[in-house]
C-alpha cells in the first residue's frame, strides 16, 4: 500500500461523526478485464500488464489507526451493517 494510502486512511481514525468507509478488494485492476484488448491476450499476461493487487491486512491496519473493522463477504452483508439497513430498500 502506498505511504499516502497509508496517511490518507490514518486520518480517518480523527474523523468526528459516523464514517463508514467500504473497501472493495478485487484483486486489482480488473476493471481492466472489460476492454477489448482483455480477450486478445493470454489471462497471465493481461494480468501482469494491468493488475495491481495489494496484499494488505485491512483488519491489522484498522487496529493500528484505532478504527473498527469488519470483513464483509457478499452484498448481502453490507445490507445488515449500520447505517445501510436502514436504507434497504434501494436495492
Amino acid at each position: 500500500m502506498s505511504p499516502l494510502r497509508i496517511l490518507t486512511l490514518a486520518l480517518l481514525s480523527s474523523v468526528v461523526g459516523p464514517l463508514t468507509l467500504v473497501v472493495v478488494n478485487n484483486g486489482g485492476g480488473r476493471i481492466f478485464d472489460e476492454l477489448p484488448v482483455a480477450r486478445r491476450i493470454e489471462e497471465g499476461r493481461l494480468a501482469r500488464l494491468f493488475r495491481t493487487p495489494e496484499d494488505v491486512d485491512l483488519a491489522s491496519f484498522a487496529r493500528a489507526v484505532g478504527v473498527d473493522y469488519q470483513r464483509i463477504e457478499s452484498p448481502e452483508g453490507l445490507l445488515e451493517l449500520e447505517p445501510w439497513r436502514a436504507r434497504a430498500s434501494w436495492r
